[in-house]
């Protein structure tokens, strides 16, 4: 099993999940799924995807020594049709790093954070409804 797997949440292709399943990933690691992610991304033609990040099962971060670089690499690698990234189960480290990467690469990443799958889901439902009536105005 990778470390990090990519695959989309379900056939509706409008969601891409990210699962940390270990502890242990490297920052290629998290590299490779980030290319995976836009991959998937540019496979389909919906106008947004947002992404659910699950880290329940590792809230673990690898050596920071080349953090900066991979910062910057997430900001060049992030597509434009993305929309949010859910985060699943993310301890307070990570909640902080997040908020770091925002303020050092100055782009809003649209980081929201949630405890559970369940309740990703019923944010998915709530961010759909409000993307509707905009393209429903934008077809007029």
């Amino acid at each position: 099993m990778d470390k990090i797997t990519v695959s989309w949440l379900d056939d509706k292709q409008s969601t891409v999940l990210v699962t940390y399943n270990v502890e242990g990933w490297s920052w290629q690691d998290l590299l490779q799924a980030f290319k995976q992610q836009r991959a998937l991304i540019e496979s389909v033609d919906q106008p947004v995807i947002d992404i659910i990040v699950d880290v329940r099962k590792s809230n673990f971060m690898p050596k920071a020594h080349s953090l900066l670089g991979v910062v910057k690499n997430v900001s060049v690698q992030r597509h434009p049709r993305q929309g949010k990234t859910i985060v699943v189960g993310a301890n307070m480290f990570i909640l902080s790093l997040a908020n770091a990467m925002n303020r050092l690469i100055k782009s809003q990443m649209d980081f929201l954070f949630v405890p559970t799958m369940e309740d990703a889901h019923k944010l998915l439902d709530e961010l759909a409804s409000r993307r509707q009536p905009v393209a429903a105005a934008a077809s007029h």
